[in-house]
């Protein structure tokens, strides 16, 4: 027990050295004897005869401060009245010791004293003064609680904390969470209303790197200064390259809208932690880089990025360790933006919250540059419900964020669920420019797993600029389309998919996906249906990579109606598989001739085809299960000009007047083999029957 601690527990009793005496060998302190002055008594009852007992604050501010004196203690039984949560312990100082927040300093009498917030046993909303009856304003509360409470653990006790409308673009409107290690806890059943709250770090100016430039897997990094960067520092590396033009080479990730002609800028990031400090510009990183293209130069670069002459790496100064369990955040407002905002972050955790929208479509949540982001075990619900179109998201990771994980989740009513892109949008607080050196930058590594969408528009999506996507073992129910991804190097596995439009769709730069086991069951609403949509060539950009990689495995693909035009399994550009518009300027050789690598095989169609569109080319279609007839004359189908398709070991359950369909291929751009190969194939009730064009010979397997 340190000397101070007896100094002032030795103030309570006459007999000091009986007290010294007393507390050594006590295992537990409250109940030793002292000899007070009020006679033999415990500790406990010592102490307890110096704390003067209040009722409410109220109790506290009405006393005369002319009477107080420094050091003493008050206690209050609850905030408005005993046993409402709000009770705290408070210790007289001078007066303007601190701001009066109605929590941790408090004005007493004239305010020439004031009664500091102890706050030992908890921080909660209710002991500065919120009151959870879901009427009364409680922002200034919750706003106050939370700034004092930033670090560690902010509770809220069961209620409705109601706030009315403040618009977003005024930072003063918004809960700021200002330290690491923050949680916000429900305790019992918590609604919070029309509350805007935000998160965000303090990222320095970036560095550029040293010459030797950095590859995958480096764990050893050069700045071409001298940086000020400590052991356990969050920095964040930022290529000279833009991610969205050839320069990427096989890692590009978008290009040229072909509509707009847009060329967006849009550099690769990633978040690294420092494990050592070898001198003032030498450092070593937990992990190792992963893209392999960081210079200190832009030598050689046909689409150089605005202002952008090398690699970069920036200090964060994220806020850390933030976390949101069991709160349930309620929104009737029209505005666009509606709930969270985390902004330069690490490690956030989201669990076992609600997201209640009884409005139009908005974004509940947005990250940007966050690393490490944990949404589980969460509930959304919007209404009304059954928003059709894609472009309302509710949850936006955009620029800069990596290793993101939503597991576990029940989403109702939205309408683009989950957005992973580049910066759509600013931070809502007022500010809506978009730095393109330190906003505009990639997202990877995304988990969206064992969740639940219902009666949603979409499910989610990823955008160009984005890469490492994981969706497996999802319960999907959507409107327009399951799944929509544009990124590079996907898994998509065991998911059952429920839609009246599209299952899958894959667009953009898509590449190197495995796209297996999963389920797609068509709504039967008489609409034209796609089961797996592969659009390398889409709205988005114009297709001037040089492969394509696609498992398609496995799959069970079930269309109720029967709705001519509807596939299964397609593969097309712009254009739903037909030719497009000769002077599209779209279609360059280098789109027409681009060898891919399409692997079709063991799915199961009922009642869809698989169709395979103009200048998809080298695509292999085996052993997949046809049965409950198709929606065009043909089970699988290649349109003109696609060369190079290998066609084997399908199985027709039942026929129709031909199984397979090939038609001509005369387009003088191809420069390499046009010829279909087709194998054994085979048919159940009758032998599989073909109608191949001109320029496609039947060649042996």
């Amino acid at each position: 027990m340190s000397k101070g601690i007896f100094n002032t527990l030795q103030s309570l009793a006459t007999g000091k050295q009986v007290l010294v005496d007393e507390l050594f060998g006590k295992d537990d302190l409250s109940t030793a004897a002292v000899d007070s002055s009020t006679g033999t008594e415990t500790l406990t009852e010592a102490l307890d005869s110096r704390v003067i007992h209040l009722s409410t604050v109220a109790d506290l501010q009405a006393l005369d401060a002319s009477t107080l004196a420094n050091g003493q203690v008050f206690t209050t039984a609850g905030y408005y009245a005993p046993g409402d949560g709000g009770g705290n312990e408070y210790f007289i100082v001078n007066g303007a010791t601190g701001a009066d927040d109605g929590g941790s300093f408090i004005d007493v009498g004239d305010g020439s004293k004031q009664a500091k917030g102890l706050f030992r046993s908890k921080v909660s909303v209710r002991q500065f003064g919120a009151t959870g009856d879901g009427t009364t304003d409680d922002f200034p509360a919750i706003q106050n609680a939370v700034a004092f409470g930033s670090g560690r653990t902010v509770e809220f006790e069961a209620g409705h904390y109601f706030a009315p409308y403040r618009p977003p673009t005024e930072s003063v409107n918004w809960v700021n969470i200002i330290k690491s290690g923050t949680k916000l806890k429900a305790i019992g059943e918590v609604i919070v209303e029309n509350m805007l709250w935000f998160a965000g770090g303090s990222p320095e100016l970036p560095v550029a790197i040293g010459s030797a430039g950095f590859t995958t897997g480096d764990d050893i990094l050069t700045t071409a200064s001298a940086n000020n960067f400590q052991v356990g520092d969050y920095i964040q590396v930022l290529s000279q390259i833009n991610a969205n033009t050839t320069d990427a080479g096989i890692w590009q990730l978008a290009s040229e809208n072909p509509t707009t002609l847009l060329q967006r800028e849009n550099r690769f990031s990633e978040i690294h932690r420092i494990a050592e400090v070898i001198s003032d510009t030498e450092f070593r990183i937990y992990g190792g880089i992963t893209y392999p293209g960081y210079k200190d130069n832009t030598t050689g670069q046909n689409f150089p990025m605005s202002g952008v002459t090398s690699a970069e790496i920036r200090k964060l100064n994220p806020l850390t360790d933030i976390a949101i369990e069991g709160l349930e955040f309620k929104n009737v407002t029209n505005d666009s933006f509606r709930t969270l905002l985390f902004k330069n972050c690490a490690h956030i955790r989201l669990r076992g919250c609600k997201f209640i929208a009884d409005t139009l479509p908005g974004s509940q949540f947005v990250c940007e540059s966050v690393h490490d982001f944990v949404m589980e075990e969460c509930y959304s619900y919007r209404n009304p419900q059954n928003v059709s179109g894609s472009s309302w998201n509710s949850y936006f990771f955009q620029g800069g964020c990596q290793y993101i994980k939503v597991n576990n989740c029940h989403f109702t009513g939205e309408g683009q669920t989950i957005d992973f892109t580049y910066p759509l949008i600013g931070d809502f607080r007022g500010d809506t420019s978009v730095d393109v050196k330190t906003d505009s930058l990639t997202v990877q590594f995304m988990d969206v797993s064992h969740n639940t969408f219902e009666k949603c528009s979409n499910g989610f999506t990823t955008h160009p600029g984005t890469y490492n996507l994981v969706a497996i073992g999802n319960n999907i129910e959507a409107i327009d389309t399951g799944i929509l991804i544009r990124s590079l190097r996907n898994i998509v596995e065991g998911n059952t998919i429920y839609t009246e439009n599209t299952g899958l769709t894959f667009g953009g730069f898509t590449s190197y996906s495995s796209i297996q086991g999963n389920t797609i069951i068509d709504q039967n609403t008489g609409g034209i249906f796609v089961g797996i949509n592969v659009v390398p060539f889409s709205s988005d950009c114009m297709n001037n990579n040089d492969t394509r990689a696609f498992r398609i495995i496995n799959n069970t693909i079930t269309q109720k109606g029967s709705v001519l035009g509807s596939s299964g399994i397609q593969l097309r550009h712009t254009g739903n598989g037909t030719l497009p518009n000769p002077s599209f300027t779209g279609w360059t050789d280098q789109v027409k001739t681009a060898q891919s690598d399409y692997f079709i095989k063991g799915n199961s169609l009922s009642g869809c085809r698989i169709l395979i569109g103009s200048y998809i080319n080298r695509a292999v279609i085996s052993e997949n299960n046809h049965k409950d007839g198709a929606t065009a004359d043909y089970y699988i189908q290649t349109s003109p000009n696609t060369a190079a398709t290998v066609i084997y070991g399908n199985i027709f359950m039942d026929t129709l007047a031909d199984a397979v369909s090939t038609v001509n291929c005369p387009d003088p751009a191809f420069t390499y083999s046009t010829s279909t190969v087709m194998g054994d194939n085979y048919g159940v009730l009758l032998a599989p029957v073909y109608s191949l064009g001109e320029n496609r010979p039947l060649l042996a397997a």
